[in-house]
Formats: C-alpha cells, sequence, structure tokens
C-alpha cells in the first residue's frame, strides 16, 4: 500500500520509481528545448508545466510516505528521511 509510512532510501526510491513518469515528461520536454531552443539561443523554457508536475509528484508521494526533505538542495541518497526519526 502506497499510503503505509516507508523509510529513507527505500521510501525515496518508491517515491522516485513512482514519479518517474513525470520526469520522463520533463526530460523529453527539456531535451527538445535544450538542443532547439537554448542553443539557439531562445532562453524561454517552455518546459515549467512539465517541470511542476513532477515536483508535485515527489512532493506528494513523499509526504504519503512520511518523508520529507532536509537541507537545501535535494539528494535522493542521503536527504530524505522519515519524519518519525525527527520526532
Amino acid at each position: 500500500n502506497r499510503m503505509e509510512p516507508n523509510n529513507g532510501a527505500a521510501g525515496a526510491k518508491e517515491v522516485l520509481t513512482f514519479c518517474q513518469p513525470f520526469k520522463d515528461r520533463y526530460d523529453k520536454c527539456f531535451n527538445v528545448w535544450y538542443r532547439q531552443g537554448f542553443l539557439r539561443h531562445q532562453l524561454n523554457n517552455p518546459c515549467d508545466d512539465q517541470f511542476e508536475d513532477y515536483k508535485a509528484c515527489i512532493l506528494e508521494e513523499l509526504s504519503a510516505r512520511g518523508l520529507r526533505i532536509s537541507g537545501r538542495q535535494p539528494n535522493e541518497n542521503s536527504l530524505l528521511r522519515s519524519d518519525e526519526t525527527t520526532k
């Protein structure tokens, strides 16, 4: 069950796996823009919606598993921890 609390790296890996389709959509959009836009000096990135969808998925799934991001720059291996370890 996806709503049961999970700990640390295992929970983070599940979140990343669950949200992979959102990441894939963002990556595809970004790669097209990078080649066809950025490298031709078109700096307006049209992929903001895909990024926001991916970010929302990550944050919602972390919350559903009782995990949170600690620190300023998320790192899937070291910055996710269970809320229960901070109580």
